[in-house]
């Protein structure tokens, strides 16, 4: 029953079409990269492999490179000796089937841990493999924080979301649901031509819960 429930957790198209975009889960190499690091680089790598939080938001202009940089992190890790299988990319943008399935980010969870890790993210973090998760436009989903935050909560897990920022000036209100207690800028880019923000995610609980139904008291 366990195996149906997964099974059908995901089409073939879509295993078929993550497979491709983690080609390191079978040994492959990614697009090639460029060989110049922007200075967010060693900020983002600090902040999934020890920030305070289990989850870094990476924001800025469309166009400058975030994805790189997010493929960029992934090339280091695996260098470093993390177990391919023990990183999962997604763009959202570009897998339009995910954004039928409800609740895509658990969704993706519950068949990445079956699938791919071969155990749960709370298993892997015991034994010294802490997962790793890059979610890309996020902003395509519905109530993508919420999902996030019942995830991390429950599950050891270290995750980098990405989603658009549109201007230094007119957008400086948070994203929803998360709290900018911590943004880190390029302290070069005074102009907002070319820069990144790193937030750190925290969520209020209200709008962590509002659509979820309550647990049974039993």
């Amino acid at each position: 029953m366990a195996d149906r429930l997964f099974k059908d957790l995901l089409s073939t198209t879509l295993e078929s079409d993550l497979a491709r975009l983690n080609p390191w889960w079978r040994g492959l190499p990614q697009p090639q990269l460029p060989p110049v690091r922007r200075w967010a680089f060693p900020v983002a790598m600090r902040r999934l492999r020890q920030g305070l939080t289990k989850v870094t938001v990476l924001r800025g202009p469309r166009q400058i490179g975030k994805s790189t940089l997010i493929r960029q992190m992934i090339d280091d890790l695996l260098g470093q000796g993390v177990p391919a299988r023990s990183i999962l990319m997604v763009q959202f943008d570009e897998l339009p089937g995910l954004l039928d399935v409800q609740e895509p980010i658990l969704r993706l969870a519950d068949w990445f841990e079956k699938r791919i890790l071969d155990k749960t993210f709370n298993e892997a973090a015991h034994a010294g493999e802490t997962a790793y998760v890059f979610l890309d436009e996020v902003q395509n989903l519905d109530d993508w924080a919420p999902q996030l935050k019942f995830l991390v909560d429950n599950s050891d897990v270290r995750v980098m979301v990405r989603r658009p920022h549109h201007g230094r000036s007119k957008n400086r209100r948070n994203p929803p649901g998360l709290a900018a207690d911590d943004a880190v800028e390029d302290p070069k880019d005074a102009e907002g031509t070319g820069w990144f923000i790193l937030w750190r995610f925290t969520l209020h609980a209200s709008r962590a819960t509002r659509n979820r139904p309550p647990m049974n008291a039993d």
